[in-house]
């Protein structure tokens, strides 16, 4: 499946499975919904540049205009919700026309056919069970513009679709005096309750500007969840009166900017920074109002058992061995799960939710549940009488005990739980729901079971993974995760569609903080693939398409640009893949080149002798043959504008290209790049493990074995590795070199020692090697020592190293 496919999985069982969902999600569109899109959708819609796009869209003739004279009439309920601003913010910004807004009164039944004014309307009423709480009707015609909803909340959306159909303030129209409104038509309504963002303040602490900035860009998208991740290992971000040492001690950190882990604070080498924050109860209780003005709601979550150094490290009496502990500094940190073999645990989890619950008045409570540590409680006395006394026989199963008794907790206060899929672990706690982030199956396992579930697979939604070539991305994030990836996925798994898909609430994207120092970095991490994520939760997946949806992306981009958000347009870098060419006579008849992008449909343009590309470079419309050493740099472009970076290929067609490697071992199953001929197809590995250019192996040496095909004139050996001591990658130990005239009678031509084992802050590409001149082989041996264990100092002491390589370089 190439790329610009991606979003096109959609066939008749997803209508299908539309019209099953009407009848069992009070928020999914109905069978008439759903088969309301005419012909006027695929341009009208695409070319309105609505995002995510509406059930029904149908274009209508002429335009309203919008002037001095223009009313505006709203019902008098809706001044509730401050729905009057909201309305003059869209349409006179700045208050170019010295517009007002009248109030009138609701009609008396909601099921009223809504009586149409000269202007535009706010309006309650039409079918409730039709439009549902957050559905909206929006007519424009010559003589009026007519919004109504059945609640408050699909006047609120309807508003935001208004928004997208006029023009940007900010894009060159503040000295027009009249703006022209396209005669349309349009239904819409939600496909899920729950269209989520998390957003991760613990490792990073971003200021409240920020955090009301981004509840402003979900409202507009018609997301509805602000999923708050409060608490972590690296600091405490939410005051709670009985315990004042959680943000005293517990929300600052002292970093050193050498350490080789995730979470520094911006300082010199070497240099110490205090660094964290937090938000005080005033600023907690201004994001939550901000945020229910806007129609969205703020989930907090508590990080328990595990994830929970920071509270540790203000009260070590909560831990197993209450030995006192300072606050993480970044990656996975050691200690940092509360004991539940402890009463007084329980006494401070109770306290701490308490206050939360008294803060956010969410129906949901998130408590973590994640990634806990249970090797302390194997140690811990008072685990283990726990166990006993409750007749458990597992760690597994005292962290359900401990997650049921939280839960039973929470709904005596009238809440539900959620957690992160770990909670299954040991039996799920019987009223909770889960965010099923390790994939699908943890979801799938809950729905059959009758739980609520939240999709949010780390794969398709982790907003802080890279979302581009990671030679081009800035150093943020980790792994990858396209756009096109994002708007491919379908929250309702496959197996759930002969049962269990009506307990999918929804789908939330996570922007986790371990690398987003600053607003820049945020942005540029959820933006565009936020977007991409609204309309995952919006539009029925038979209506999305990714040509359609990259074509209203521009627009989107340039108002948010506009706003003085930066987002990523890596879509538009190109990707260069190379092959193997035919065998000749020689070693290699060389590569043969491919170059896409991501987004599919724009013109990319190329050099070959290391110039920059302009639009005038040579255009590339079929697969580049190269057979000698090659700089190659292309971008896309659109007319003159070049809209991605420029990418650079340095193509050596040295002795070993294209020539088969025989491997002692097996490269890891999670890091097998293109199998053994990653080790001679000139194709390098970037400073990110996870890119699919490299061979890792895990606690095994390499040992590959090539044949130059006749004896050879050799002057060097390179063996090209990573260094990545935070992801548990390290250099070899040693490196060495045999040569033979007939793969039989070995001789050793050098061996190096690399520096493995000092500590280093920053991964690193290292090409090691081996100095053999004069000499003459046909078969080339490379052996690789791993470290083996990692070192005393290494906060994974005691597991197994990696060894990362990408290509034996032979001259």
């Amino acid at each position: 499946m190439s790329r610009r496919d991606l979003g096109r999985r959609a066939g008749a069982w997803v209508v299908a499975l539309l019209c099953a969902l009407g009848a069992l999600l009070p928020f999914a569109c109905t069978q008439h919904a759903s088969t309301a899109h005419d012909g006027g959708l695929g341009d009208a819609a695409h070319t309105a540049a609505l995002i995510p796009l509406p059930l029904r869209f149908s274009a209508g003739e002429g335009s309203f205009l919008i002037d001095g004279t223009t009313r505006l009439v709203l019902d008098e309920s809706l001044l509730e919700w401050q729905l009057d601003a909201v309305l003059l913010e869209i349409v006179d910004p700045g208050g170019r026309f010295g517009l007002s807004v009248t109030s009138m009164p609701a009609a008396s039944s909601a099921e009223r056919p809504v009586r149409a004014v000269p202007g535009i309307q706010l309006a309650l009423g039409g079918e409730a069970e039709r439009l549902g709480p957050e559905g909206y009707e929006l007519s424009v015609t010559p003589e009026r513009v007519t919004l109504t909803a059945s609640a408050a909340a699909g006047v609120f959306y309807g508003l935001q679709t208004l928004r997208q159909l006029l023009p940007d303030p900010e894009a060159g129209y503040s000295t027009t005096l009249e703006w022209a409104l396209r005669s349309c038509e349009i239904f819409d309504r939600p496909r899920f309750p729950w269209r989520g963002q998390l957003l991760d303040v613990s490792r990073h602490f971003l200021p409240l500007e920020f955090v009301l900035e981004n509840i402003d860009e979900l409202a507009r998208l018609k997301l509805n969840v602000f999923h708050w991740h409060l608490t972590d290992d690296q600091g405490w971000r939410v005051p709670i009166a009985a315990l004042p040492r959680l943000t005293s001690v517990g929300a600052w950190r002292v970093d050193r900017n050498d350490e080789p882990w995730w979470g520094r604070a911006e300082a010199a080498p070497g240099e110490i920074a205090h660094y964290g924050g937090f938000y005080s109860r005033e600023q907690i209780e201004q994001v939550v109002e901000y945020a229910r003005l806007r129609f969205v709601t703020v989930m907090p979550e508590i990080d328990f058992p595990g994830h929970s150094r920071a509270a540790i490290a203000a009260h070590p009496e909560v831990s197993c061995d209450g030995v006192p502990r300072a606050v993480a500094t970044g990656g996975i940190a050691d200690q940092n799960t509360l004991c539940p073999g402890k009463e007084q645990t329980f006494a401070f989890v109770q306290t701490v939710l308490d206050e939360v619950m008294d803060l956010f008045p969410s129906r949901f409570v998130h408590i973590g549940g994640d990634e806990c540590n249970k090797t302390a409680w194997a140690a811990c006395d008072d685990c283990q009488a726990r166990k006993l006394a409750e007749g458990l026989e597992t760690e597994e199963q005292l962290q359900s005990y401990f997650i049921g008794r939280v839960e039973r907790f929470v709904n005596s206060r009238g809440r539900s739980l959620i957690g992160w899929d770990e909670i299954l672990e040991g039996g799920l706690a019987p009223g909770a729901a889960v965010m099923s982030w390790r994939g699908e199956e943890g979801g799938i396992a809950a729905a059959r079971a009758g739980h609520s579930v939240v999709m949010t697979p780390h794969s398709s939604c982790y907003l802080d993974l890279k979302q581009g070539d990671p030679e081009l991305e800035p150093p943020l994030g980790y792994s990858q995760c396209l756009l096109s990836t994002v708007y491919a996925y379908d929250p309702v798994p496959a197996e759930l569609l002969q049962g269990g898909a009506e307990f999918v609430l929804g789908v939330q994207g996570n922007l986790w903080g371990e690398s987003i120092q600053r607003r820049e970095h945020a942005h540029y991490m959820l933006f565009p693939r936020l977007l991409a994520i609204a309309e995952v939760a919006w539009t029925p997946p038979a209506l999305r398409d990714w040509d359609a949806f990259v074509d209203r992306l521009e627009p989107a981009l340039q108002r948010l640009e506009q706003r003085g958000i930066g987002a990523a347009r890596s879509l538009y870098d190109v990707a260069i893949d190379v092959a193997e060419g035919a065998e000749g006579e020689g070693p290699v008849h060389g590569f043969v080149v491919t170059l896409s992008t991501e987004h599919g449909r724009v013109p990319i343009h190329y050099t070959l002798d290391g110039s920059e590309p302009t639009a005038h470079s040579t255009r590339y419309v079929e697969p580049l043959p190269i057979e000698s050493s090659t700089r190659l740099r292309a971008a896309s472009f659109r007319a003159e504008q070049r809209l991605g970076r420029i990418v650079t290929k340095a193509l050596a067609i040295h002795l070993a290209a294209g020539r088969r490697a025989e491997l002692v071992g097996s490269p890891s199953d999670q890091y097998r790049a293109r199998g053994v001929a990653s080790l001679t197809d000139c194709s390098r590995g970037s400073l990110v493990h996870a890119d699919g250019r490299w061979l890792g192996f895990q606690g095994v040496s390499l040992e590959a074995t090539l044949d130059l095909g006749s004896l050879t004139p050799l002057s060097r050996v390179t063996l090209g590795c990573l260094q990545s001591q935070g992801s548990w990658i390290f250099l070899p130990s040693s490196l060495s070199v045999s040569l033979s005239d007939d793969g039989i009678s070995w001789r050793r031509a050098g061996t190096l020692t690399p520096d493995a084992l000092t500590r280093r802050a920053e991964p690193a590409l290292h090409d090691l090697s081996v100095h053999c001149p004069g000499e003459r082989a046909r078969h080339v041996r490379v052996r690789a020592e791993s470290v083996g264990t990692l070192p005393a100092w290494h906060p994974g002491r005691g597991g197994e190293s990696w060894l990362f390589v990408d290509e034996i370089v032979i001259e």
